[in-house]
């Protein structure tokens, strides 16, 4: 797609935004976030047509917040998983603070998306995650590892944050980096 018709389909879907509820402006971002994502691989750039995308959304998230349109537990659950895809603090931060409201308003994902909130920023300083979310491929190794971890972190922490157990965490990396058959269904099996 050229650079005119993409800004066309910019336009378009903020104009289509403006006649939206925030809720389902906010789940529809999403979801077209979600689309850009479909069809790539963990190991491959996502380019700039959706890192720019993505940027765009975010800052309606912002729009929206600031006009107070983020009140329910869904709102602040969908404007937290588009912040979280960012890598500048003040979105993580946002983003935690927005997974936090969810789950505290009954939408008990929200907290996964604080606790990835968290775990990126620290990783973004160099500092290790506290609970387990962030994992990334090590090209020597070929291999999938999880990023390191404060091991004061407990268990329960992770829980109350819809964070699984370390032990599961590692069973996870584990089976990631099996080498995987497909079965007769074309279903990956280790």
């Amino acid at each position: 797609m050229n650079q005119a018709a993409r800004d066309v389909a910019g336009i378009a879907a903020l104009i289509l935004a403006a006649c939206q509820s925030p809720s389902t402006e906010l789940e529809s971002m999403h979801n077209n976030s979600m689309r850009d994502l479909e069809g790539g691989d963990l190991l491959t750039p996502l380019g700039d047509d959706y890192g720019e995308r993505q940027a765009r959304r975010i800052e309606r998230v912002y729009e929206i917040s600031r006009s107070g349109g983020i009140e329910s537990a869904t709102d602040h659950y969908y404007a937290g998983l588009l912040l979280a895809s960012s890598s500048r603090p003040q979105d993580l931060e946002l983003a935690r603070s927005m997974g936090l409201a969810a789950g505290e308003q009954g939408e008990e994902r929200g907290f996964r998306i604080a606790a990835e909130a968290i775990d990126k920023g620290l990783r973004l300083k160099g500092e290790p995650q506290r609970y387990g979310t962030q994992i990334s491929f090590v090209p020597v190794l070929k291999e999938w590892r999880l990023d390191p971890l404060d091991p004061r972190t407990t268990d329960e922490e992770r829980c109350a944050m819809g964070v699984a157990p370390l032990a599961e965490l590692t069973e996870r990396e584990r089976l990631l980096n099996l080498p995987h058959k497909l079965d007769a269904a074309g279903i990956q099996t280790p």
